[in-house]
This record gives C-alpha cells, sequence and structure tokens, in this order.
C-alpha cells in the first residue's frame, strides 16, 4: 500500500505543477499571439485557462486518494469517486478544447485585421489542447495505479 500512496502522491505533484505551467503558458503566449488586440481573444484564454481545471480536478481526486489506502485495505466507495473524478477530467477537459479552436480559428480568420493561420496560431492550438492531453495522461495512470474496486 505504500507503493499505492507513494504513486498517488508523485501523480498529484506532477499533475498540479503542469496546471499552474499550463495556466501560465496559455495566459502568456496568449497574450503574445497576433490576434491578441482583438476582445474575443481573451474569451480563447478564459475558455483555454479553464480546460487546466480538468487536469487540476484530476491531480485533487489522485492526491485525495491517497487516504483510501491504509494498511493492506482500501475505502472502495473512495476509490470509485476517485475514478469517477480522473474521467470527469478528462471529458470536462476535452470539452474546452473545442470552443477554444473555435474561438481562436475565427479571431485569427475573421477578425478586424485577420492574420490567418501563421505558425504563432497553429502552435497556440497545440498550447490549448495540452490540457486535455494532461488530463489523459493523469486518466490513464491514475487508474492503472488505483485498483478497481470489485
Amino acid at each position: 500500500m505504500r507503493e499505492i500512496r507513494g504513486r498517488c502522491a508523485v501523480l498529484a505533484a506532477a499533475g498540479l505543477v503542469a496546471c499552474v505551467v499550463l495556466v501560465a503558458a496559455i495566459a502568456g503566449f496568449g497574450r503574445a499571439l497576433p490576434t491578441a488586440y482583438h476582445p474575443i481573444n481573451a474569451l480563447v484564454w478564459i475558455t483555454g485557462s479553464a480546460s487546466v481545471m480538468g487536469p487540476f480536478l484530476s491531480s485533487i481526486s489522485i492526491g485525495m486518494a491517497r487516504s483510501s489506502a491504509w494498511g493492506e485495505q482500501f475505502d472502495v466507495f473512495r476509490v470509485w469517486q476517485a475514478r469517477r473524478a480522473l474521467t470527469g477530467g478528462w471529458v470536462g477537459s476535452a470539452l474546452f478544447v473545442p470552443v477554444s479552436w473555435f474561438l481562436l480559428v475565427m479571431t485569427a480568420r475573421n477578425g478586424a485585421r485577420p492574420v490567418g493561420l501563421t505558425g504563432e496560431v497553429w502552435a497556440y492550438l497545440l498550447l490549448l489542447a495540452a490540457p486535455a492531453a494532461v488530463a489523459g495522461i493523469l486518466f490513464v495512470a491514475g487508474r492503472a495505479v488505483l485498483p478497481a474496486p470489485r
């Protein structure tokens, strides 16, 4: 059980660090985009930053799942809750990605000064997908660490 508790702690800490880095990158690089002049670009930052709530929820649930393992026993209900929260975090984060992509592409192609899909815009589109990817990694790793209750 110490191994499970240790893996949960490492996953939770790595996930929280990734969340901080992603929020800073989404906000910081979003201000450097050629579409930063447009008011809708603020919605891109907001939806992009909101998608970080998925990995944040996943990290917190993995961290709290540490307390569900003690000795050689598990609290089955809390393990199920943690596994459901991992699913919810991934799905929730993935739902924000197409919204933020749509807003960014719309602004880049149809703004007051359309800039098109430049390399910066493509790189930012990939950055906007990163929170969902991190939530997916936490989903897979968290479900591998947390045993499936029977």
